[in-house]
């Protein structure tokens, strides 16, 4: 079962802008709910390499700029001893988006950002009346906060475009910024964010140390802690009540079953992920004995563009 975090624990980030940094349909088990720990699933965020017995994995050690959590489990605990309030629990505030593509002007040594329309009037705050720059405060994922000139340039009546550029190039440089990397711009009631999700993920810092110390914990009722790198990983922390129904279900091959895929759509200010999503269809091959990838899917035959990376699925994301 979930557990709230230590008292003194450093301030996490707010699970609605988790949310929206991570990758589509990534989900976080609500305090106190039931959830079954897939080692297995743990075991592909290892990158098999063991890490020294005095060290830990904490935030500063996470790939930089990559969204991730970090999430105590207690075996067998009682799910309604430690619900977290429900202020805690949903944050009504809307969150807005926008995913921009870096370009290679915007990567290059121009000193300046191209800012799409849409995310200059939905994300930026309205340039006052007859001022054609402004300067804006964003805070990466890590806490840092990076001071933008934002300008509106061109003549008017012709063609103009926002830019960003006193404060760019120190970002570019700092974040080693190269074309294809996406900075998703977020807007909260009181605060203004820029995250990266990069085009080459980099290499999990989950160890095989770190997955055995949590299975063996897992297995003698201990309690324990994961951390889970959405973009990097499939879900291994799953709702008890969606794996108990993939279990139960009668899965045979030649049956047809569906998955929900999604996938960041750079452009597009977004309010709602489930924008994002599309269904996708395809045919059990096989059928295996396990919690963990129970069902072979063959997807090949789907028409969607956004097929799943594997033939391998996990029951509890696949519907008949």
């Amino acid at each position: 079962m979930a557990q709230p975090l230590p008292a003194g624990h450093p301030a996490a980030l707010d699970r609605r802008l988790w949310l929206a940094c991570a990758s589509p349909l990534s989900r976080l088990p609500e305090v106190g709910s039931e959830v079954y720990y897939l080692p297995l699933g743990h075991a592909e965020q290892c990158h098999g390499a063991p890490r020294s017995k005095d060290s830990s994995p904490t935030s500063s050690s996470a790939p930089r700029d990559e969204v991730c959590a970090t999430i105590t489990l207690h075996p067998g605990a009682d799910p309604q001893a430690n619900q977290a309030p429900a202020a805690l629990q949903h944050n009504a505030d809307c969150i807005h988006v926008f995913p921009k593509v870096v370009t290679n002007g915007d990567a290059g040594k121009g000193r300046s950002f191209h800012v799409p329309i849409p995310c200059a009037t939905g994300i930026f705050p309205a340039l006052d009346d007859g001022r054609d720059d402004q300067y804006l405060y964003f805070s990466d994922l890590r806490g840092q906060v990076w001071r933008f000139r934002h300008k509106y340039t061109g003549f008017p009546g012709g063609r103009r475009k926002h830019l960003l550029t006193s404060g760019w190039n120190a970002f570019r440089k700092t974040k080693s910024l190269v074309a294809g990397d996406v900075l998703p711009f977020m807007r909260s009631r009181d605060r203004l964010l820029i995250a990266l999700q990069r085009t080459q993920n980099p290499a999990p810092l989950v160890s095989l140390e770190d997955v055995m110390d949590a299975a063996r914990l897992a297995a003698d009722g201990n309690a324990f802690t994961v951390t889970w790198f959405p973009r990097l990983g499939p879900e291994f922390l799953v709702p008890r009540e969606e794996v108990d129904a993939g279990l139960q279900a009668h899965w045979v091959p030649g049956m047809r079953v569906s998955i929900r895929t999604a996938v960041l759509r750079p452009g597009i200010l977004d309010t709602a992920p489930s924008s994002r999503v599309s269904v996708v269809y395809g045919t059990v091959t096989a059928v295996h004995e396990r919690a963990w990838k129970k069902l072979e899917v063959d997807w090949t035959n789907s028409t969607d563009d956004h097929q799943p990376s594997s033939d391998d699925s996990s029951s509890t994301g696949v519907s008949m």
